[in-house]
Parts: structure tokens; C-alpha cells; sequence
């Protein structure tokens, strides 16, 4: 009879939700990275997760020549991006010998931007703009069993979301959509060596298409209501772990999201500038790398660090100015039967960039805690 893939003993795989904060531009959109480690815990499995991010960008000076005014203006501003909680939810079960299912409810994508007036003088402001991404998900996964050691599944993802934008310095620019519900799939495969404390999971995220009613405003003038959309883009992950001593793990991951296909293009602030309101040139990979060690016998720990290289995508939006990050993190896990329960933190930097109007946004950074709580039943 074949054997159920089991993750080892040791409880170190936390891929937290604390993740990097979002924001309205490139990977920082993605809140949660996907997982599907619950799959291979034995038997079935329940976990909640919650997480607190603290994200800080500084912003300085402004051209304004394309806005009609006189060049460039001296002024700084911080406290852009503003901090948010973060819940996902998983329940894994067997159905049989070869056959098990995974549930995940989590808020995949997010923005919360924030701009006030900072020391810029009165000729020009930022005040009033401002960026909101909500999204909550749904994932089902079916898992077959092929060998004792090979493992293949797939399912279907359901998406909600809605946003809304300010950008008063383009002539009073707003906009606002509707809340659309879209879908999309996911594949993968798996495969273990429990001697060695081997684990590979190759797992394929399918972009999801979402088309909203939009409603734009310029100068306090009737709001134009038009179509637009945008597509979460396509993914490709691959986590691994082994043993390479008694008690210890080294695990990570390597992510590649086709961020090329994201655009936020709405009809009247196309027309207005000339470009889409977010909109950026290359598409992100993310490494990550950890170890982990047992300490007792219901107490273990873990270290992890992930870079995701800056991209040459030019100028970013003013809507979400992060280009790249580094982060580093440790996790302690106590356990007590089939009860598990972590805790994280994780500090990280942004790289530099500029926005469309040269606003040099640096010396980003961004502190963040997470709590999962895990029970085997």
C-alpha cells in the first residue's frame, strides 16, 4: 500500500504571510506567496495564519515640468505605504490511500498607498493620492498519489477583487471599480525521499482575467464610466527542502511571476497622459533560502533570507514605487502533540526607483510578524 508524502518531522517549513507589503506596482502587489505544503503533511491537517507588516518608504523632490509647472521642486515624503494585517486559512485531508484535497482561503493580492503633503511646498502636492487593491481567493486542490515518493495535483482558483485610485496632482484624477469575481487553475508535482528528508514541489499558478466597470473622474467633472481590467499574472513556483544533518533542513524556493501582463490601462487616464496608470517592463523572480533546526524535542527554529533582483522597468508608478527587495527572517516552532504553533519575524529592504514625475523614492524598508497556529487531526 503506498505511503502518504509526508513533509519530515521537523516543523520548519513556514512560509510566512508576512511577506513583503504591498504595493501598486510590480511583485509588491503579491501578498501572500503561494504554497502547497499543507499537502504534504500526514494525514489531515488544519492552519491559521495571521500577519502584520510595517512597510516605510522615503520619497524626494518632484519634476514638474510635464504637469505644467516650473521643473524641479525640493520637498521629501515618507510614510507612504501604509501597514495591514494578513489572514490565510488551509484545511488538507485524505480521501483514501492515493486521493487528498487542500482548501486555501487567503488575501493574495493588496495595496494600501498613502501619500500627505510631506515638505514639498505649496506649489506642488502630493496630498489625497493614494492606492486600494482588496482581493480574497479561494483555492481547491485535488492530490494523486502516483508512487509512494511521486505525487501530482491540480485545481481551481476563484478571485475577488475591487480597487480604487487617487492621483489629484493629474488634474484631480480619480477612479474607482466595481468588484469582480474571476477564475483560474493550478498544476503541479511533487516528489520526496523521507531517508533524506528530500522534498520538490513544482507547482504552476495560471494568470486570472478580471474585467471590471470603472468609474474616472478629472476636475470634479461627472464621472465617465467605462470597461477595464487587469490579469494577476501567470507563476511558476519551485519549493524544495533536505536533510543535510541530523535534525537539520535546508529549504527554499525559486519564483517566476510573468509581471509583463499586469496593466492598469482605464480609458480616460490613458487618454489624459498618454500611458497606463500602472504598467512596468520586466517580469520578477524571487529566490528565497532557509535552514532549519530542532532544538528539543518540541522545539525547533528556523533562519531565512529572499532577494528578488531590481529590474530595468523604467520609471514605476507613483501608485506603488518599490522596485526589488531584500529580506531577512526567523521562525520558532513549538510543538505539543498535534498541536503546532510559529511564530516569525521578518525585516526586509526595497530597492530605489523613480516615479513618472522623477521623485527619487529610496531607503525603503519594512519590519513584519507572523503567527500560524497548525493542528493535526
Amino acid at each position: 500500500m503506498p505511503t502518504k508524502h509526508v513533509f519530515p518531522v521537523l516543523p520548519l517549513l513556514f512560509v510566512m504571510a508576512a511577506w513583503p507589503p504591498a504595493t501598486a506596482e510590480a511583485a509588491g502587489i503579491e501578498r501572500v506567496l503561494p504554497t502547497v505544503r499543507p499537502l504534504f503533511r500526514e494525514g489531515n491537517y488544519l492552519e491559521f495564519n495571521y500577519a502584520h507588516v510595517w512597510p516605510d518608504v522615503r520619497g524626494e523632490d518632484a519634476d514638474t515640468t510635464m504637469l505644467g509647472g516650473p521643473g524641479i521642486v525640493e520637498g521629501a515624503i515618507r510614510g507612504i505605504l501604509d501597514d495591514y494585517g494578513q489572514f490565510s486559512f488551509a484545511l488538507k485531508g485524505v480521501l483514501g490511500d492515493r486521493l487528498s484535497y487542500q482548501f486555501v482561503l487567503d488575501e493574495p493580492w493588496g495595496a494600501r498607498t498613502r501619500y500627505d503633503q510631506g515638505s514639498f511646498p505649496d506649489a506642488f502636492s502630493y496630498a489625497g493620492t493614494r492606492a486600494d487593491l482588496d482581493s480574497h481567493a479561494i483555492t481547491a486542490t485535488l492530490a494523486y498519489d502516483v508512487t509512494p515518493n511521486f505525487m501530482i495535483y491540480g485545481g481551481l482558483r476563484t478571485q475577488r477583487t475591487d480597487a480604487s485610485a487617487s492621483v489629484p496632482f493629474l488634474n484631480g484624477y480619480t477612479i474607482d471599480t466595481d468588484t469582480d469575481v474571476a477564475f483560474g487553475y493550478m498544476l503541479g508535482a511533487g516528489y520526496h525521499v523521507p531517508e533524506i528528508a528530500l522534498a520538490i514541489a513544482l507547482t504552476y499558478h495560471s494568470k486570472i482575467e478580471h474585467d471590471f466597470t470603472v468609474t474616472e473622474n478629472v476636475d470634479g467633472a461627472p464621472g465617465s464610466v467605462g470597461r477595464s481590467g487587469f490579469n494577476t499574472p501567470q507563476s511558476v513556483t519551485l519549493e524544495f527542502q533536505s536533510g543535510v544533518a541530523a535534525n537539520t533542513l535546508v529549504f527554499g524556493s525559486v519564483r517566476w511571476v510573468e509581471w509583463t501582463d499586469f496593466m492598469i490601462s482605464p480609458p480616460v487616464y490613458t487618454a489624459m497622459t498618454g500611458d497606463p496608470l500602472v504598467r512596468y517592463d520586466a517580469d520578477w523572480w524571487t529566490y528565497s533560502l532557509g535552514v532549519g533546526q530542532r532544538l528539543t524535542d518540541n522545539w525547533s527554529g528556523a533562519l531565512m533570507a529572499s532577494y528578488e533582483p531590481s529590474e530595468d522597468a523604467g520609471r514605476l508608478t507613483t501608485l506603488g514605487p518599490v522596485n526589488g527587495r531584500t529580506t531577512v527572517g526567523a521562525a520558532l516552532t513549538y510543538t505539543q502533540g498535534p498541536l503546532e504553533l510559529t511564530g516569525a519575524f521578518t525585516y526586509g529592504w526595497f530597492g530605489e526607483t523613480e516615479n513618472q514625475i522623477e521623485t527619487d523614492f529610496h531607503d525603503g524598508d519594512f519590519a513584519a510578524l507572523g503567527l500560524r497556529v497548525g493542528y493535526s487531526f
